[in-house]
């Protein structure tokens, strides 16, 4: 007499949720997207994170790729695992990210380097910045346009798939 798998049926189980829960949500945040009026930043604001982009990566912003704007602290618990997620989505797709609060930027420079994170950072040392996007909190994620219009944001912890997923809601709303 065997025994029926239930941990098999139940992770089965789980996984489908799990598909369900993720495709709802990224379908009420692309309704939300398309609803709402954006903001967008100044050109004061984008300069600091246009700086960061080579001539190549700056030829694609200006082109129509979305530019992920990444802000964050070293103080941050939770960046000091988001930083990695970010590190490998800009290893493909164009990344800037804002240093709040931490530091001299050699401190910031050598924080990122011990890490190997593959990144810049602006630093806004005394969070003008910050405050000055209404960010609230870190980490802190923006999608932007070239014209400083902010695609998407959100906050918190953010997976590598959770990242790529966004941006490809927003190439597909592009394309529409």
């Amino acid at each position: 007499m065997t025994r029926p798998k239930r941990p098999l049926k139940l992770v089965l189980s789980v996984i489908v949720q799990l598909v369900i829960f993720i495709t709802v949500l990224l379908a009420f945040e692309r309704w939300l997207l398309s609803t709402n009026e954006k903001p967008r930043l100044s050109a004061a604001q984008l300069a600091p994170i246009t700086a960061q982009l080579s001539p190549d990566e700056f030829s694609r912003f200006a082109s129509g790729e979305p530019l992920l704007v990444y802000v964050w602290a070293t103080w941050c618990s939770i960046c000091s695992v988001s930083s990695a997620n970010v590190s490998d989505y800009g290893a493909d797709h164009l990344s800037a990210t804002v240093a709040v609060q931490s530091g001299t930027d050699l401190e910031i420079r050598q924080f990122i380097q011990d890490r190997g994170y593959q990144f810049q950072a602006y630093n806004d040392r005394a969070g003008h910045w910050f405050n000055s996007v209404g960010a609230s909190v870190t980490p802190t994620y923006l999608w932007i346009s070239l014209s400083g219009e902010i695609l998407h944001l959100s906050r918190g912890y953010t997976s590598s798939v959770g990242l790529t997923g966004r941006r490809l809601i927003l190439a597909d709303q592009n394309t529409d």
